[in-house]
């Protein structure tokens, strides 16, 4: 790269004001470069922020929906409000039996 070239260049050189115009401008870059990984740095943290922000939020909100839609299930009539949580009992259970081995889950069944 170019800090390569002009470390070359600094090791040729003889004259020593050239040098350390060389060595300045080496900094140069080399300052520019670290400067360049920060930024880089800080805008990847600041993009995983925003999603983890998101999600979170996401998370907060379907758990809002979800109390809203039991309380209004609470307010209309205790059946239809049992009938939810049964349903919903069910669908859990059902994904469980994804993590019971098949010969037992035969065996449950039956």
């Amino acid at each position: 790269s170019e800090i390569e070239e002009v470390k070359k260049r600094i090791d040729k050189e003889k004259d020593p004001e050239e040098k350390q115009k060389l060595q300045q401008l080496l900094n140069k870059l080399q300052s520019r470069a670290a400067h360049e990984s920060n930024l880089n740095l800080v805008v990847f943290i600041n993009s995983i922020n925003v999603i983890l922000l998101r999600l979170f939020n996401l998370a907060e909100e379907k758990k809002l929906e979800l109390v809203d839609k039991f309380k209004k299930f609470q307010k209309s009539d205790s059946k239809v409000l049992e009938k939810v949580i049964e349903k919903r009992r069910k669908k859990n259970a059902s994904k469980e039996h994804r993590y019971v081995p098949f010969k037992r889950r035969c065996k449950i069944d039956s």
